[in-house]
């Protein structure tokens, strides 16, 4: 199971770890989902006025901007991938109701999790749910079911982590 995990962790890097630019001149992660609607909704690192970065979902359709989090962490002087402040997304679409997004900080260890509702756009409170590193984050969601799987390379030895949910992200 752990192979058959890594597989598709590292086609999912390979084939869709896409990135965009945050402000003009950092490339930060970002993840896709294809909403039940057909629209293409994108998960990513923003930069706001003044140089504060957070995450925010977008459509590609209509780019409007919805906030998620509300750190107001600064701009870095020193424009590079490593001046990113979110590491890893993930996004999941939540049944009718909304979306399962998870990140990782490049300063703080752990992943976050929190459910943003496609109407309000209003999420919840985000939740530290693992203490584990990553370098990629996927979501799936089967009815109740969300799983959350990470894929990390340090030092060039890769490890992977799963952990689940059964009440569609209420509790880990």
């Amino acid at each position: 199971m752990k192979k058959y995990l890594l597989v598709l962790l590292l086609l999912d890097i390979l084939l869709a770890a896409d990135k965009t630019l945050a402000g003009e001149s950092v490339q930060c992660p970002q993840a896709k989902v294809q909403a039940a609607n057909g629209q293409t909704l994108i998960f990513k690192e923003y930069e706001f006025e003044h140089g504060v970065h957070d995450l925010v979902m977008t459509n590609i359709e209509k780019p409007e901007i919805k906030r998620v989090t509300y750190s107001g962490k600064p701009n870095l002087t020193k424009p590079s991938e490593q001046s990113c402040f979110y590491k890893a997304v993930a996004i999941a679409q939540g049944g009718d109701w909304g979306w399962h997004l998870a990140w990782m900080l490049n300063d703080k260890p752990g992943v976050y999790y929190s459910r943003m509702d496609g109407e309000a756009w209003v999420s919840t409170p985000a939740k530290r749910i693992s203490e584990a590193n990553a370098d990629v984050l996927q979501l799936t969601v089967k009815n109740e079911q969300v799983t959350l799987n990470g894929y990390a390379s340090q030092n060039s030895q890769a490890e992977t982590f799963s952990i689940t949910s059964e009440d569609e992200g209420r509790n880990w």
